[in-house]
């Protein structure tokens, strides 16, 4: 029917443990049933139970699942913070390794 898959994190700015979605997948034919909501129900019982204090994730802005995750009372991250990364040739670049 689907998958939440996810990790532990910690934040070393806050200072607490953290739980990272990484990804949650309903089958098609299953969405609308509740599968969606209770692999969401199951990822933050696991995070409370290991003590985390917050769950993240990112969402594509032009995911319809962003209405979804409202539903359940989930809202974009108001921080100071601004996500940063590196693409495979912005890390060659950086590690002076050619393609």
């Amino acid at each position: 029917m689907g998958y939440a898959l996810y990790h532990f994190t910690f934040s070393s700015f806050r200072t607490n443990p953290r739980m990272w979605l990484e990804d949650l997948y309903v089958e098609a034919a299953a969405r609308g049933t509740g599968a969606g909501r209770e692999l969401m129900r199951a990822f933050v019982s696991d995070a409370l139970a290991h003590g985390c204090h917050r769950v993240d994730w990112d969402v594509l802005e032009w995911n319809p699942a962003r209405k979804f995750y409202e539903s359940l009372g989930a809202r974009p991250s108001e921080v100071d913070m601004i996500q940063y990364g590196l693409d495979e040739a912005g890390m060659r670049a950086l590690a002076g390794k050619r393609a």
